[in-house]
């Protein structure tokens, strides 16, 4: 079963709460709306490919999705 994929919006907000406010996941979890093993799988996935908070410019909606959501290899 498939879930439901978090909107960039909302994925560009948990980075921002939790890089540059220093929230728990469980806080950002509550505040956002989410389970906390999903805000910490966001932000692990946005760790491991180099980046933190504030992200650069030329990172687009399509690479952070990429990153966050990257293809399942069968």
């Amino acid at each position: 079963m498939s879930r439901k994929r978090i909107g960039l919006q909302k994925i560009r907000e948990i980075l921002r709460l939790h890089f540059e406010n220093g929230y728990s996941d469980r806080q950002i979890g509550q505040m956002c709306r989410i389970s906390h093993p999903t805000v910490k799988k966001i932000c692990s996935q946005v760790l491991k490919a180099g980046y933190t908070w504030p992200l650069p410019e030329d990172l687009d909606d399509a690479e952070l999705e990429r990153i966050c959501y990257p293809p399942v290899k069968t």
